[in-house]
């Protein structure tokens, strides 16, 4: 019984390192098709990510035109932030 139980825990360990490995490729993947160098963008399914948008609400405003579109911060970028620190 305590074999089973370690062999379940390995098999466990390896599947959650492949979907780890999995969606760490598709965000690099992600921040390849993304065009523009604004913080925001606007994304069409089976399109590249236009980054045009200094602010999600004009993203938001402008993607409202179509049904399929969202936005999403740009996936080039680290962070959307002020990037202020309390040195």
């Amino acid at each position: 019984m305590k074999a089973f139980t370690t062999l379940l825990t390995a098999a466990a360990l390896i599947a959650g390192i492949g979907i780890a490995s999995a969606q760490s490729s598709m965000d690099k993947k992600d921040a390849k098709e993304a065009t523009g160098n604004q913080a925001f963008c606007a994304q069409v399914a089976g399109s590249p990510a236009d980054c045009k948008y200094a602010t999600a609400a004009a993203c938001e405003q402008d993607s409202g035109k179509q049904a399929d579109a969202k936005c999403i911060p740009n996936p080039n970028r680290g962070t959307t932030g002020a990037g202020q620190s309390n040195n």
